[in-house]
């Protein structure tokens, strides 16, 4: 079983498959999402700032944003 997964890639909506995501939290036990402007957006109207938040806390799953002119974590 592997540790962790990055996940890069987001649908034609600017969002991450929620389906996907509860797999990969299940099946790899931490998530890495690299997120940029549409995936915020799309993530932040899907499941609203509080679970985002508490999603980040639980460790479960990390972020780091990323502008137009590079990453910021």
């Amino acid at each position: 079983m592997f540790e962790s997964i990055v996940i890069r890639e987001v649908n034609r909506r600017g969002s991450i498959d929620l389906g996907l995501l509860a797999e990969v939290i299940l099946f790899y036990g931490q998530v890495h999402l690299l997120i940029d402007r549409s995936m915020l957006t799309g993530l932040t109207k899907e499941l609203g700032s509080k679970t985002i938040l508490r999603m980040l806390r639980s460790g479960y799953v990390r972020g780091t944003y990323i502008r137009a002119g590079g990453i910021s974590h």
